[in-house]
């Protein structure tokens, strides 16, 4: 299991970045935010078992499932029935370096779970 340390300084982990932003326009024809990414991630944990309209508070927990689902790809985290155990803690990041490890812990995801080769 890598570090945070060691995956915030990965050289590779731009590359894997740009890769998920090039996936993400070809995909949905336009830019996608770490929180537009989380937020379909979080709709394929629930295996798209959402309804068409969502409330402000069901697309939060959405987020919040993306953000829990691509921490699991770190280690951070194990799905525990229906919900999310933290199974290793990480220290305390500045904004810019939360962003960075989302960044890392998306490109790992998409790779595994959507599409792989993107």
């Amino acid at each position: 299991m890598d570090s945070v340390a060691s995956l915030l300084a990965d050289p590779a982990a731009e590359e894997a970045w740009a890769r998920v932003e090039r996936w993400a326009k070809k995909r949905y024809g336009r830019e996608a935010s770490v929180e537009s990414l989380l937020f379909l991630i979080g709709i394929h944990s629930r295996d798209g078992d959402i309804a068409a309209r969502l409330k402000k508070e069901m697309k939060q927990d959405l987020i919040m499932d993306g953000t829990h689902a691509v921490l699991a790809e770190l280690g951070v985290y194990a799905r525990e029935g229906a919900g999310w155990k933290r199974i290793r803690s990480i220290p305390v990041l500045s904004e810019d370096d939360q962003e960075r490890l989302l960044r890392v812990a998306i490109a790992r995801y998409l790779d595994r779970h959507l599409d792989p080769g993107f």
